[in-house]
């Protein structure tokens, strides 16, 4: 036995001195017996305080919440709704006050303006609501969600759907839901009912400040593009514009259209709208900090309602009511590697429990938290042991009398400016000698050796050892009163050895791990330290009874409805640092039982409520999970799992088992860390109310006054099936695969053979067979690459293709003599179209960036970039170009809806290389195949993407199929969108279906080495 105490007056400057002393002399032996310094008087032990209660829940940060897109937060502390897990809560600083169930998740809401008639807009996936009241009952207004969320309009409300903007009054006791002039834009608000800005797709900006008489277009007027709005102070609107979203104008309700100065750049050029120090100003938004879940799962309760965490190098406090910050304390005289420790109370004391690779610490924190004290170091890496009261031990050797650096044998010098503990001072370094190297960590303890180091009351630390068959065997070490320790030891109850007298201050009790009573249950694995914050070194899973020595803790049971006969006994694997061979689980979640071990032996399991699922625990305290006929259900636990109670359920998510042992998920005397930010502090909560036996019908609400694009039925019949193969040489040497509009990117085409790349081209739209180009390509082996469109002037061939691989372009179907070599062409970039300019220059698209390219030959120049409004209508990006235009072409720009089928166009001025105002030109969901739709001759061709049900007569197994994707070939004039083309590939045989209109149209499936002829209708 070995007792150890240290003065508490000792400094940590002190402690540094002590420490570089100790390198340089020869250390004392961890076993070395030596009279220990008188302890001084212990301080009076505190009062316990009592438990938090009633519980509360709180969300903390990395909590997915959406607040009221009205309005801003607050500085000062104040109630704010906000949506979580699709339900209402009232939240103050993440603490939930208030919450409402609804028929549905919500994804979003906004509180309407007076003149709207205030209350609040909710919207889900599916629909958009209407209350009072934050948590009032929610009436549907509209049978379609809101996805971009709902805007105040001049005397309207503006819903931002993935069928455009629609508009409703919500001050009719049966909203008429809308389509108005509004469909050709992107965005719309209104501050007073008076002033409004309004945005199309491409950021062109119209205001208004008489009430929508009249509008002033703002980009003709300053040459500016906006792309997003945003309410300002002072009830401006915030017209976003340049890089990083920074707004240059406002709309005043006073002054009308007055400028915004920018903010100062920042290290990358551009203007910032929050400086990191206003994102640490206090926010009314701004849920709890994540050490709150740190604090409930391995914190210090401090008196005052307060509680320690650690964080890296440094200690926090947090206030219990609120989980806000109350103070923070940088460990500066601590050595960056020594730092890793987990706060305690033990008594009056509040300790840090330090682990690292050389060994393990306590440092004990005073009246100034950022220069703790050492109280006692250890020898050798491993776990701290926590029972109730002061009760608290090391699981392995005590370190020297008086605790160095040394005692970290193995481990490598500290160097720092600055006076560190473990590490010297500037002044020390320059006049001591350096030490020796450290010396060699000491050796495993063998396995029928096992240590403890026991703390008392009054801060001394006694070292325990326990040897031969019960050190073997041993599961777990409890420490008791008065530096005394109780071994819990695995031995079968057949086991017949001669009873030895148990070692100075160790009790050993013996339990057996397949003992019946145990229900097939396994005894967990000891935890180990975590390396990460918050650096979690106790274990707290078993503890002694005060009033008999039993002990208590914690088994997993089998899983539910498995037989103690079928459970699945746990292998032995090592444990501890002599690595006992024992037979526990490793499991990090499931059902957990308390158990009680009798001075005797005997082993009770204390039953889990019906359904349990899940426990999390922490010392007697555990929260558990129990599923029943689908219904979740939850249970508190304050005595070891001996009873439960219900409780109320966690606002958001449900308790699941941990994925990662490092995971910050338990509970203590503070409450439970829930996983995911959602933390449950307090204990004792009213019972949980019943839940509805059915849930409520949502009532009914006007539909959209637009149809969804659908897909589009297309009738065939085969005409001549096994039209020959294209013109060429034979039929052995045709492409394997054909060059079309539909040819996915990256699937090679056409052959390359003797410095010759031969590929069969199917011109796009055009029923005739395949036609065959050889191109020089005397350095390839292969190409593969994407298929660009190109819009062209004539209307018997109205797009041409070209190939872009890598390096070069191919240009397979363009006006003009075919070149029989490759252009050079390298560039990053995707392009999805294209349009023909004459004399060989082509205007490319980058949808994806909404970049123009001039390309001739193979330079690239840059055309324009557009600026793109958020939306939520799908829109795709295209090119769109007028009839007959060969002498001088027109251009426009598409965005085509994939749920409206909305066809917009803005007009290209080529000279200015600018974008004129969006227009309406027609709907995807009008389309007209039939001979009657003749488009005017200054009609806009295009692409689109579309779904067709084909279905051939008789019945095609390889080619009827729904939704297949398809290219399309519109031409939209006044009134009228006529279906000119389809092109369809079957993926399951790789065949390419290409349609001509008007209705029936010529069409074709070409394939490797085949074409037959079809005819298509579209009814």
């Amino acid at each position: 036995m070995k007792k150890r105490a240290f003065p508490r007056a000792a400094s940590v400057a002190l402690v540094a001195l002590v420490a570089l002393a100790a390198c340089s002399a020869k250390p004392e032996r961890p076993g070395a017996s030596a009279p220990p310094p008188s302890p001084l008087r212990p301080k009076p032990t505190a009062a316990p305080e009592p438990l938090l209660g009633p519980a509360r829940y709180v969300l903390a940060e990395g909590v997915g919440v959406s607040f009221d897109e009205a309005g801003r937060d607050s500085a000062l502390p104040r109630r704010e709704p906000a949506l979580a897990s699709g339900h209402r809560f009232l939240l103050d600083g993440g603490l939930v006050l208030a919450e409402a169930p609804g028929p549905e998740a919500l994804y979003g809401f906004r509180s309407l303006p007076a003149r709207l008639g205030g209350g609040y807009v909710f919207w889900s996936d599916a629909r958009t609501y209407r209350a009072d009241t934050f948590l009032g009952e929610l009436r549907p207004i509209a049978q379609i969600a809101a996805e971009g969320g709902a805007r105040p309009w001049l005397d309207t409300l503006v819903l931002r759907t993935d069928l455009g903007l629609l508009e409703l009054d919500p001050r009719a006791a049966t909203p008429d839901l809308r389509r108005t002039d509004l469909a050709r834009f992107a965005e719309a608000f209104s501050l007073d009912g008076k002033h409004g800005v309004r945005l199309d797709a491409f950021g062109r900006a119209e205001i208004t400040t008489d009430g929508g008489k009249t509008f002033r277009d703002l980009t003709a007027e300053r040459s500016v593009r906006i792309f997003a709005l945003e309410e300002g102070e002072s009830g401006k609107l915030l017209l976003l514009t340049g890089a990083g979203r920074q707004p240059t104008l406002a709309l005043d309700p006073a002054k009308g259209l007055v400028p915004v100065a920018a903010d100062p750049p920042n290290d990358l050029g551009w203007g910032m709208m929050t400086s990191l120090a206003e994102d640490t100003l206090p926010s009314s938004r701004r849920l709890a900090p994540p050490e709150l879940a740190t604090a409930v799962f391995a914190g210090a309760r401090l008196p005052g309602g307060r509680v320690l965490v650690t964080r890296e190098q440094s200690v926090r406090v947090l206030a219990l009511a609120t989980g806000q910050v109350l103070d923070d304390a940088p460990l500066t005289n601590v050595a960056e590697p020594y730092a890793h420790c987990q706060p305690i109370p033990r008594g009056a004391d509040v300790l840090l429990a330090c682990t690292h690779s050389h060994g393990a610490h306590v440092l004990a924190l005073q009246d100034d938290p950022s220069a703790p004290r050492l109280e006692a170091t250890f020898p050798e890496p491993s776990t701290f042991i926590a029972g109730q009261g002061p009760r608290f031990a090391f699981t392995g050797r005590c370190g020297a009398l008086v605790p160095t650096a040394a005692d970290f044998r193995g481990a490598p010098p500290v160097n720092d400016a600055q006076p560190k503990l473990f590490g010297p001072s500037e002044f020390e370094r320059e006049f001591t000698t350096p030490p020796a190297d450290p010396p060699e960590p000491l050796d495993p303890t063998p396995a029928d050796e096992a240590y403890v180091c026991v703390r008392s009351a009054d801060g001394a630390w006694t070292e325990r050892r326990l040897t031969g068959e019960d050190a073997t065997h041993l599961y777990r070490f409890l420490p008791g009163d008065g530096g005394t320790a109780t071994a819990l030891v695995f031995r079968s109850k057949d086991t017949k050895t001669a009873s030895k007298p148990a070692p100075e201050g160790i009790r050993i009790l013996h339990v057996d791990p397949e003992d019946p009573a145990l229900g097939g249950a396994a005894f967990p694995a000891a935890p180990t330290p975590m390396e990460e914050p918050p650096y979690r070194s106790i274990d707290r899973d078993f503890w002694l009874d005060d009033k008999d020595g039993s002990i208590h803790g914690w088994i997993v049971l089998p899983p539910e409805g498995e037989s103690a006969e079928d459970a699945e006994r746990p292998d032995p694997i090592p444990q501890g640092r002599s690595e006992r061979m024992l037979p526990v689980s490793t499991r990090l979640g499931g059902r957990f039982a308390g158990v009680h071990i009798h001075p005797d032996g005997r082993v009770e399991v204390h039953p889990l409520p019906p359904g349990v699922v899940e426990v999390i625990r922490g010392g007697p305290f555990a929260l558990a999970r129990a599923d029943n006929d689908g219904a979740a259900t939850y249970h508190e636990s304050t005595d070891g799992g001996r009873t439960f109670r219900p409780v109320v359920a966690p606002p958001v998510g449900e308790l699941n088992a941990p994925y990662d042992a490092n995971m910050v998920q338990g509970c203590s005397e503070l409450g439970c860390a829930l996983g995911d930010g959602v933390v449950r502090l307090g204990w004792g909560s009213p019972a949980p109310a019943a839940p509805l036996d059915t849930p409520p019908d949502i009532a009914s609400a006007p539909e959209p006054p637009v149809k969804r694009l659908g897909s589009l039925p297309l009738r065939c019949r085969l005409e001549r099936p096994g039209a020959p193969a294209p013109r060429g040489d034979s039929k052995a040497d045709a492409a394997p695969l054909p060059a079309s509009l539909r040819t996915p990117p990256g699937v090679a085409v056409g052959l390359v053979r003797a410095g010759s790349f031969t590929v069969d081209v199917g011109l796009p739209f055009d029923p005739r067979p395949p036609r065959r180009a050889t191109f020089k390509a005397p350095s390839l082996t292969r190409v593969e690459g994407a298929i660009v469109p190109v819009l062209l002037a004539t209307d018997a061939s109205p797009v041409g293709l070209f190939l872009r691989t890598p390096e070069l372009r191919f240009d397979l179907g363009l006006p003009g003599s075919p070149s029989r070599d490759p252009v050079p062409l390298q560039h990053n970039g995707v392009f999805t179209a294209a349009a023909d300019l004459g004399r060989g220059d082509l205007l490319t698209l980058q949808a994806g960036d909404g970049e123009l390219f001039l390309l001739r030959g193979g330079l690239l120049r840059r055309f324009t970039q557009m600026a793109r409004v958020p939306d939520v209508t799908r829109h795709r990006l295209g090119l769109a170009r007028r009839r007959g235009d060969a002498a001088s072409p027109r251009l426009a720009v598409s965005a085509v809806s994939g749920t409206s089928g909305d066809i917009l166009l803005a007009d290209l001025d080529l000279a200015r290389a600018t974008l004129g105002p969006v227009r309406a030109a027609g709907s995807l969901t009008n389309l007209d195949a039939s001979p009657a739709c003749r488009p005017d001759p200054d009609a806009y061709r295009l692409l689109a993407e579309v779904l067709v049900d084909v279905q051939f007569d008789p019945p095609d197994p390889d080619h009827d199929a729904p939704s297949l994707g398809a290219t399309a070939l519109v031409a939209v004039s006044t009134g009228r969108t006529c279906l000119e083309g389809l092109e369809v590939r079957f993926p399951r045989n790789n065949t390419t279906l290409v349609v001509r209109f008007p209705s029936p149209g010529a069409s074709l499936i070409r394939g490797a080495g085949r074409s037959d002829a079809a005819v298509c209708s579209s009814p």
